[in-house]
């Protein structure tokens, strides 16, 4: 007769770990907005070149006539 194998058997014991600490995590709420945060300003520093291509030293000079 075969036994059967379970998927906690083919888990890996290091997924659990990291499964409790999120549980445990996302219950301060505090901690998962500053986590937000610190993700948000990580995704506009990769990014910024995409979101102000713009030379921050040269000055738009297209309204000179007044």
């Amino acid at each position: 007769m075969q036994s059967e194998i379970t998927l906690a058997e083919l888990t890996p014991q290091r997924a659990g770990a990291w499964r409790e600490f999120w549980l445990a995590f996302r219950e301060n709420r505090g901690a998962v907005i500053g986590l937000g945060i610190v993700a948000a300003i990580a995704f506009i520093a990769v990014f910024a070149n995409v979101l102000a291509p713009h030379n921050p030293i040269e000055q738009y000079k297209g309204f000179t006539k007044l």
